[in-house]
């Protein structure tokens, strides 16, 4: 400690110093000088050190101690001095936990913005864009929560799991023009057979059951069965359908 009087925010010794109260269990204690060093650092013109002080304030709080009124004030602070995706992440975190779903997509959109939407980084981003598509949901923002989700899948259609998400928000409101778009638009980046068949007989039920255009489900069907041609489900649907067509040669050579 005599060191960190010297040098506030002295990493090395806040991390051996971190380390022995730790050990022996003196959070409350740890927590306490981590505040003040972060509070003498900030005072010193040291934004960026402050800021890793009071994360690491909030971090501490969260977990050790329980508190999370201190952590949120420590994040906070934290967040104001330097941007940062796990300060963000645990300030979204707590805020969705108390169902302040409002406050937690503030915090969401700002770790979106700083999330690379490539090479490892594109697991995060989808997982982001996620959790801020059902914070705006939860907040009764569901247009927010359509167009956040439209906007990742138009740079990342292989986002299968996004797709998924905004499928469920189109069926919700009965958006079958949307809807069958999109399930089709998924087939190309479907991971296997049996889940493009799934979405190619999803969209050709909707193409005909909800928006009463057979012409284009048939074609969905027969890609369905070109991809699986021993899926007898899959022809019986098509034999319907061309029934339905009047192209009743064409259906008996399914059956």
């Amino acid at each position: 400690r005599d060191n960190l009087a010297d040098r506030p925010g002295h990493a090395a010794s806040v991390d051996a110093l971190s380390e022995v109260l730790q050990a022996s269990g003196r959070h409350a204690e740890l927590h306490a000088e981590l505040v003040r060093q972060a509070e003498r650092t900030e005072q010193l013109g040291e934004p960026a050190t402050a800021a890793v002080l009071w994360a690491r304030a909030g971090a501490l709080a969260e977990h050790q101690l329980g508190d999370v009124e201190r952590a949120l004030d420590a994040y906070r602070k934290s967040a104001t001095l330097e941007p940062s995706v796990t300060v963000f992440d645990a300030l979204a975190s707590i805020h969705t936990a108390r169902n302040e779903h409002g406050t937690a997509t503030g915090w969401l959109e700002k770790r979106l913005e700083r999330t690379g939407r490539e090479g490892a980084e594109i697991e995060t981003y989808r997982s982001t864009v996620r959790r801020l598509a059902e914070g705006y949901r939860a907040a009764g923002r569901e247009g927010d929560a359509r167009a956040c989700l439209v906007q990742a899948l138009a740079t990342d259609p292989a986002a299968t799991e996004l797709r998924t998400f905004l499928a469920e928000l189109y069926r919700g409101g009965a958006d079958w023009v949307l809807l069958a778009p999109l399930l089709a638009e998924g087939v190309e980046y479907a991971p296997s057979a049996n889940e493009k068949v799934a979405l190619l007989r999803q969209a050709a039920q909707v193409q005909r059951r909800r928006l009463g255009a057979l012409g284009a489900a048939i074609p969905l069907l027969e890609h369905a069965a070109d991809l699986a041609p021993e899926d007898r489900s899959v022809r019986l649907s098509l034999a319907d359908a061309l029934r339905a067509a009047n192209r009743f040669a064409e259906a008996r050579e399914l059956l």
